[in-house]
């Protein structure tokens, strides 16, 4: 969580910047306030926090495989959502990096495990002196 409000403490300058510097045409501001808190709040800190406790619980290589799904998961929403139909280069894709993601979890089996309990199967050094 620290490292989530070091990051997002860093973007306030920028992204402050970039607004005044970009020109804007806003018709809704209540809604558009409204929106830009739930992004916000829905994109910077909960799901990097959840992304970073994933990490910390799973490993670092089992969570990279979510950047695989990513692009299947927006093709599929905008289909379920949008009624966008997927042409046959996304039903490739989607096959593609589903066989992908089946394989890295295959490949990885029980012989990849989280830092935290790498750390725990240690055998702890004795601190007391002879």
């Amino acid at each position: 969580v620290a490292s989530n409000a070091i990051g997002i403490v860093a973007a306030i300058v920028p992204a402050g910047v970039f607004t005044l510097l970009t020109k804007q045409e806003v018709t809704n501001a209540p809604q558009a306030v409204w929106m830009v808190a739930i992004l916000v709040v829905a994109n910077s800190v909960v799901a990097a926090t959840l992304y970073m406790a994933a990490i910390k619980q799973a490993g670092a290589a089992a969570v990279s495989l979510l950047f695989g799904i990513i692009p299947s998961m927006a093709a599929l929403l905008s289909w379920a959502i949008m009624g966008e139909r997927p042409d046959l280069g996304v039903v490739v894709g989607l096959v593609i990096g589903a066989a992908a993601c089946f394989l890295g979890i295959r490949r990885r089996g029980a012989r990849s495990t989280p830092v935290e309990n790498e750390a725990s199967r240690r055998p702890r050094e004795s601190s007391s002196s002879a």
